[in-house]
């Protein structure tokens, strides 16, 4: 069986963890999670994981991993799936772990999830104004929050094509409004069958947007320390533990300030937004208000 690896990539705050834990429900799929955080051996309230529902140091599974063993090694050996997710984000990451396992997985593809310029700033600005300590951090400006949105996609793509990894495009409106045909499209290109509804396998997922962790596995386990109904404004708290999905227009809250200085700057650059926006599937900078 020729096993394959996805490589969930994109900007931090885009939907990847939603969209790890909507694939990670078909049964011929393995969903790590963020893997840099096994590998790497990082700890902390957010590297969870989700079946466990432990850290990453108590998880039943991933403790067995000998760490001169290739990552992508031990994965593929200890799941029959035939699709492995990693929701890293970085393909420089993903690629060097793949080329120290000898190419293994033998077949490789992106999933490159994006939002739109507003939808992603908005994401920026919110996370800043709600989760960085104030004597710690210093927010962005709305400059460098186009200017993060425009580098990291150039270069993610870049890098993609550079080392010749077939490109699967998904936008988040798309992901949270077209969600099946979605998945669908994602699901066959992978060579599986989006209908398959034997019992799905435990993953053993690690790491992600605590405020989906949460509903994924229905318990706060873990997210103590910092208080889940903190995550995102509390924009999960109350809630009955289920995943759901809808779209998360509260890029629309932005201070009109912070606003007008973002719509400057896209226009100011848009020589480099515009042909980014059309590869990554946006159609236009109002495509955010449609559906």
């Amino acid at each position: 069986m020729t096993r394959t690896l996805a490589m969930l990539t994109g900007s931090a705050f885009s939907g990847s963890t939603l969209l790890t834990a909507l694939l990670d429900k078909h049964p011929q799929v393995c969903a790590l999670g963020e893997s840099q955080k096994i590998f790497r051996q990082e700890s902390g309230p957010h590297t969870v994981c989700w079946d466990c529902q432990t850290s990453l140091a108590e998880c039943r599974h991933w403790v067995r991993w000998d760490q001169d063993q290739p990552f992508y090694q031990f994965a593929t050996a200890n799941s029959d799936c035939p699709v492995l997710v990693d929701s890293t984000k970085d393909p420089a990451i993903m690629l060097e772990q793949w080329h120290k396992a000898n190419r293994y997985p033998g077949n490789v593809v992106a999933i490159f999830l994006s939002k739109s310029p507003l939808e992603q700033v908005g994401s920026y600005w919110r996370h800043h104004k709600w989760q960085l300590p104030e004597s710690l951090s210093v927010p962005w400006t709305p400059e460098e929050c186009v200017a993060e949105w425009i580098g990291i996609n150039y270069w993610f793509y870049g890098f993609l094509q550079q080392n010749r990894i077939q490109v699967e495009f998904v936008t988040y409106a798309n992901l949270t409004r077209h969600t099946a045909d979605t998945l669908e499209r994602l699901l066959t290109r992978m060579g599986l069958d989006p209908r398959d509804d034997s019992p799905c396998v435990v993953s053993h997922v690690v790491a992600g947007n605590s405020a989906v962790i949460g509903a994924v596995t229905a318990d706060a386990v873990g997210f103590d320390i910092t208080g889940r109904e903190n995550y995102l404004d509390g924009k999960y708290a109350g809630r009955e533990a289920k995943l759901t999905v809808e779209y998360d227009d509260s890029w629309q809250e932005m201070d009109q300030e912070f606003r007008a200085r973002v719509d400057a700057e896209l226009k100011r650059r848009c020589a480099e937004v515009e042909p980014l926006m059309q590869l990554l599937g946006h159609s236009s900078p109002e495509d955010v208000n449609d559906g």
